[in-house]
């Protein structure tokens, strides 16, 4: 369950933001970069350190704690409006950063800490491809969800939009200066409101994300306690 949650987690992560980012914020391919920049680059520091916390502290913790601070980065992340862009996504990122290399160093411990020697080699590719398999269906649910509530959320907008709303034609008549025409202020109204619907949709595949890394949380709490005296790399 946990290497399910942590494909979905991991791929989805990286599905989501680029897109987000280049759909609603006009990102280009480098400043998307720049902004996936701060996850990656942590990791390449933190990654050798957790063997020696595994040290001091057991795997199945270190795990836990690394499933929650994805887990808090990808609800962290759920809360978007059309001024969340890349300055408000850094820290988040690197709350994701200090979560993964826990998650990714030490799960694979945990998996196979109870496998035979001559069972470790299939026991590994079952591992990788559960999380491979986790990251394939996380993004097709993503996707469908992004599809699915983005004209849920534009249908609940659409009905707010009538012209004895006066909100709306005080609107109209801003966007009608601003473009010469009606007709034209009325085409931005749907871009704005069908805007809004996405951010909304991005917001709820986020919170699906955390969803399933709060899961893999759970999941990994549920094991067994690791043998005593293993250490780090013993269960490869």
């Amino acid at each position: 369950i946990s290497s399910l949650g942590m494909g979905v987690g991991l791929y989805g992560s990286i599905y989501l933001l680029p897109l987000y980012l280049a759909q609603i914020q006009n990102y280009n391919a480098l400043q998307i970069g720049e902004v996936i920049m701060w996850m990656g680059v942590p990791q390449l520091f933190l990654i050798p350190l957790v063997p020696k916390l595994m040290k001091y502290v057991s795997p199945k913790w270190l795990c836990t704690l690394g499933f929650g601070l994805f887990g808090l980065a990808s609800f962290s992340s759920g809360v978007l409006n059309p001024d969340f862009a890349g300055d408000q996504f850094n820290r988040i990122q690197i709350i994701r950063a200090l979560g993964q290399p826990l998650i990714m160093v030490t799960i694979s411990l945990i998996a196979t800490a109870y496998i035979m020697q001559k069972d470790a080699g299939s026991a590994s590719s079952l591992f990788n491809i559960l999380r491979n398999l986790g990251g394939a269906i996380g993004i097709a649910l993503l996707a469908t969800l992004l599809d699915a509530r983005t004209k849920t959320y534009f249908d609940y907008l659409r009905e707010a939009i009538v012209p004895t709303n006066p909100q709306v034609a005080e609107r109209m008549a801003r966007l009608a200066e601003t473009f010469g025409s009606e007709t034209a202020a009325l085409g931005k109204l749907s871009e704005i409101a069908h805007q809004q619907a996405q951010i909304m949709a991005y917001n709820d595949a986020f919170h699906f994300v955390g969803l399933a890394l709060g899961i893999s949380m759970v999941a990994i709490l549920l094991t067994k306690a690791l043998p005593a005296g293993l250490k780090a790399g013993e269960a490869h």
